[in-house]
């Protein structure tokens, strides 16, 4: 029997609960495609599907070392799957954006949708390797495959390709959400398309935090612990976020909408 250490513990149960959370959310996204039935709504479904699907795997692997399992097989499928499926997401996301705040030619859009199917097919495609071949894609050195490569592995390189790929077109989107919120009167769409630019922005600087994380592998210790944390309650809160920008649900158009005790005074001292 495998006695599991308390941090190692927390790691699963904080992780559980991210991914509840955004379980729950995909149930609210469905639920609105079901009423709507438009194909943005589809799109906003399947992005937090694909978030669900990555946070599930990471959440597996988690449990999987926890029983003692760090070296097994279906551990190392699972964080293959959540290493694909966030860029997967990347490329949902792009599309969804390009019908509402990007407004990229058509030639901008092939090209660029290509170049994430390309890369994703070359993570996909290692990932079944790993599979065949055991430690190939997680290795840190691989000398026991080619002396020419031996100091060389495979997750930095992946991991650089990713994040260059991810932060260009998040950037993207967070500036363009900003610009028309500027430009925008109606105080729903503004404040949602503000909502939309921080919690982007939010979920940008979570995952630029887990790129250092590893890049300085801190894998162990107080440190390390308290990073994930808050890197966990930084992506809870741009799930958030994200989720009530795009879909404006009507609690939200409620609040924005009223006005403050200071407004409404304003207004009362000004006709009397």
């Amino acid at each position: 029997m495998v006695i599991a250490d308390p941090i190692s513990l927390i790691y699963v149960i904080v992780s559980w609960i991210l991914t509840s959370v955004i379980f729950t959310l995909v149930i609210a996204l469905l639920n609105n495609f079901r009423k709507k039935q438009t194909t943005g709504t589809l799109l906003l479904a399947i992005i937090y599907i694909v978030f669900f699907i990555s946070r599930f795997s990471i959440t597996m692997s988690y449990q999987l070392q926890l029983l003692g399992l760090k070296e097994h097989n279906a551990t190392l499928i699972f964080l293959s799957i959540a290493t694909t499926t966030a860029l997967a997401a990347v490329s949902f996301l792009y599309i969804f954006s390009c019908r509402h705040l990007l407004k990229d030619a058509e030639v901008t859009k092939l090209v660029t949708f290509f170049f994430i199917v390309a890369v994703w097919a070359v993570f996909l495609t290692i990932t079944v390797v790993d599979v065949l071949i055991p430690g190939f894609l997680w290795a840190t050195r691989l000398t026991d495959f080619t002396a020419d490569l031996q100091n060389i592995s495979f997750v930095p390189i992946l991991t650089v390709i990713q994040v260059v790929l991810q932060s260009i077109i998040f950037l993207r989107i967070i500036i363009r959400s900003f610009i028309i919120a500027k430009r925008t009167n109606e105080i729903t769409r503004k404040r949602g398309l503000q909502m939309i630019g921080y919690g982007l922005l939010v979920y940008f600087l979570g995952g630029m935090m887990g790129g250092i994380f590893y890049a300085l592998q801190l894998q162990s210790g107080a440190l390390s612990f308290s990073l994930w944390v808050f890197r966990s309650l930084i992506l809870l809160t741009a799930y958030i976020m994200m989720y009530i920008g795009w879909l404006l649900p009507d609690w939200f158009r409620k609040r924005v909408r009223k006005k403050t005790w200071f407004e409404q005074k304003l207004i009362v001292d000004s006709k009397s």
